[in-house]
């Protein structure tokens, strides 16, 4: 009996749930509150749940007006982008054109900048962009709003969840990664705030993970001397 109740415990401990949280600051994130929360349901597992709570009405609109003319004044739309960013400096997580790191946005940018070379130098342009790698296919940036749909705005407020949704591992993410929220502003969409991986919480994780081990050593020795005195 004391060995099942051990593996049945092994059993708990493993499979219990991990969560990395997306954060948005109100002063480097212009104004706008809240996380993106992403729920492993074990830390090996690569489908999760996925809680946006974003509070966006504090959003300084002065700013994104000042950059993004073609901005409502309140916007309804937003696409969003898991930035995956395992080498280099730490990206800026900040406001309007400081998200602008290792984004789609870049990628685009660097596409019209090159476009206007083709009309002159068509074959050095082709050359630069076939070793560009933010042209390779094998980027591990993900486009959530092609996977999941775009965030949606409701008197002010960001409110979704979407349930088991292919994510990348637990194990994988760095404090370098990033959630970039983009504006639908007509044909455009300009980055306006990023969220940075609240790294407190899953120290919180290990910790209680450490526990929940220590746990397990207790109750194999207290175990062992039950059967010892038996």
């Amino acid at each position: 009996m004391p060995l099942l109740l051990l593996a049945l415990w092994l059993i708990h401990v493993h499979g219990a749930s991990q969560t990395i949280e997306y954060s948005f600051d109100k002063i480097r994130a212009g104004g706008v509150l809240g996380s993106i929360n992403v729920v492993y349901p074990t830390p090996s597992s690569t489908f999760v749940t996925i809680h946006a709570d974003i509070d966006m009405r504090a959003l300084n609109m002065t700013q994104v007006h000042a950059l993004h003319p073609s901005c409502e004044d309140h916007i309804k739309e937003y696409k969003w982008y898991l930035v995956v960013n395992d080498m280099g400096m730490v990206p800026i997580v900040g406001f309007l054109e400081k998200c602008d790191h290792l984004d789609v946005m870049t990628r685009n940018k660097i596409i019209q900048r090159r476009s206007s070379i083709v009309l002159e130098k068509e074959e050095i342009c082709t050359n630069e962009l076939q070793h560009d790698p933010l042209f390779e296919e094998t980027s591990p940036n993900v486009n959530l709003s092609n996977q999941l749909g775009r965030l949606v705005v409701e008197n002010g407020r960001i409110s979704q969840a979407w349930h088991n949704v292919s994510f990348p591992a637990f194990g994988q993410v760095t404090p370098r990664w990033s959630i970039v929220l983009h504006a639908v502003c007509g044909d455009s969409s300009p980055p306006v705030v990023c969220a940075q991986v609240d790294f407190e919480l899953k120290v919180t994780n290990r910790v209680q993970e450490a526990h929940a081990l220590l746990g397990v050593a207790s109750f194999v020795v207290a175990s062992s001397l039950l059967l010892f005195l038996t």
